[in-house]
């Protein structure tokens, strides 16, 4: 292979301007000429990339339906998790459940549990006004676990890149978009709500020359909509450029990426504005244009598959939703609100069924983004081989609020350093609080060697971690 060829493979975006003045970006996976001979790492024996990201959804589990009843590597999946072995049952090989972790006491708020859950730190002062009552100051001291990793990984994208994405799937919440924080007050970074917004946010590069008055500023899809063109006609010139420097093999995987991503944007120029979640009483009728949840995350997964598969991020949050979200999930024919009216009411034997379809559809989200990643080849594997997702909610069990055995789920292997496949549960899951634990074995699992994570000096003592899970690890 010349170095010219080599040269040219090496490329991760593919870049134009559409005759409205709007700029295109447009991310490339991994081909054949961007590696070694051996396709084990990049040429010149970069190592393949990893990613990292986490995965958020309020008002937390249903305990009988989340845990199962063996530990070790031959688990049968519970009913919460069985959406990853309908959808396909290779994802078990990825997935590392941990049950049995606590947090230390705290006051019972959702506030102060999801920072404990996602950066092991809080605030806990009790104030009287500023959101009301009680122990609802946002602060939170230590950056939620997405955004370590994105500080030690600023860059790597190169400036073509991003250093993190964030997403949101419902808003019923007043916490909405408060999944992901920067260190030591309330700066929240806030999520792209919609599949029209996610889709500007990654291809879009702005204006290369002024819009005319009146048009939609930064808005790509407004424009090829408008246009009836894709944001492909844009790299037409870089696209025959790159194909005439490539063997069969990555011709044919370049074709595939295309098609795939002309389908998705296609399908987004298609959707109407997607259903308010605080209005929604009814499943959206055939043909209103409406996205049911399921519909809607199906989308958001698909860019956010293309985003990591192509290098314009590393890193992710996703909210499914937020906590307290009071989302009514009509569309699996549930009524009244996921917080109040379903999670705080589970003495009733129909409420708990709620919240076991209400988990199914959750979870049916996440497996389908994990299957998006394995489907994408990379090297001699997958793309979801190089990643780590990290699931939770801010509670173990919302009805009663309650911080002990909280739900953690990793999916995808972290470049073979997480010992994927198992249910590992604590030995001492009524005496531990491990929970912070789990949080470092996952950042250090990626590559960021963080010494310690979580807050050192909170008022209910030490939250903070410095030794791993060594049982989760390779």
């Amino acid at each position: 292979m010349s170095s010219k060829n080599r040269t040219l493979g090496r490329r991760r975006f593919l870049r134009g301007t559409l005759v409205t003045g709007a700029g295109v970006t447009v991310g490339l996976p991994v081909l054949n000429i961007m590696l070694n001979e051996n396709g084990t790492a990049l040429a010149a024996e970069a190592p393949l990339p990893r990613r990292f990201g986490t995965f958020h959804w309020g008002n937390g589990i249903l305990h009988e339906a989340w845990v199962p009843s063996q530990t070790g590597f031959d688990w049968e999946l519970s009913d919460s998790l069985s959406p990853f072995e309908t959808l396909n049952p290779a994802l078990k090989e990825y997935m590392t459940l941990v049950t049995g972790t606590n947090h230390k006491p705290t006051n019972p708020g959702h506030i102060p549990a999801r920072g404990l859950a996602l950066s092991s730190s809080h605030n806990n002062t009790y104030v009287e006004a500023e959101l009301g009552a009680g122990y609802r100051k946002q602060e939170m001291p230590e950056p939620s676990v997405d955004v370590i990793v994105r500080e030690a990984w600023q860059g790597a994208t190169g400036p073509s890149g991003r250093d993190s994405i964030h997403l949101s799937i419902t808003e019923a919440s007043p916490y909405h978009g408060n999944s992901s924080w920067l260190p030591g007050g309330y700066s929240y970074n806030q999520p792209e709500a919609t599949p029209q917004a996610l889709f500007n946010a990654l291809f879009s590069s702005g204006f290369v020359t002024p819009p005319d008055p009146g048009g939609s500023a930064n808005d790509l899809l407004a424009v090829t909509s408008q246009l009836e063109q894709s944001m492909l006609d844009a790299v037409m010139g870089d696209i025959a450029a790159m194909k005439s420097g490539l063997g069969y093999v990555d011709r044919i995987r370049l074709d595939d990426h295309l098609q795939g991503l002309r389908a998705l944007e296609s399908r987004i120029q298609q959707v109407g504005s997607p259903v308010d979640p605080i209005q929604c009483e009814l499943p959206p009728e055939p043909g209103s244009g409406a996205l049911t949840m399921k519909a809607k995350s199906e989308l958001m997964n698909q860019l956010l598959a293309t985003a990591i598969t192509c290098d314009i991020t590393r890193v992710f949050s996703y909210e499914w939703s937020a906590n307290q979200s009071e989302y009514v999930y009509a569309e699996l024919g549930i009524s009244g609100g996921h917080h109040n009216d379903v999670s705080h009411e589970l003495t009733n034997p129909a409420r708990q069924e709620d919240k076991r379809k209400i988990m199914r559809l959750i979870m049916g989200a996440y497996a389908h983004l994990a299957e998006l990643l394995r489907a994408s080849p990379e090297g001699d594997g997958n793309v979801l081989d190089n990643t780590l997702m990290l699931a939770t909610s801010e509670h173990a069990n919302a009805d009663k609020h309650d911080w002990r055995d909280h739900p953690f789920l990793l999916v995808g292997k972290a470049g073979g350093t997480i010992a994927s496949g198992q249910h590992w549960r604590h030995p001492d899951p009524a005496g531990n609080s491990a929970a912070p634990e789990v949080l470092l074995t996952a950042v250090r699992a990626v590559g960021v060697q963080v010494q310690a994570l979580g807050q050192a000096d909170s008022t209910e003592g030490n939250r903070q971690a410095t030794e791993t899970i060594s049982a989760l690890e390779v």
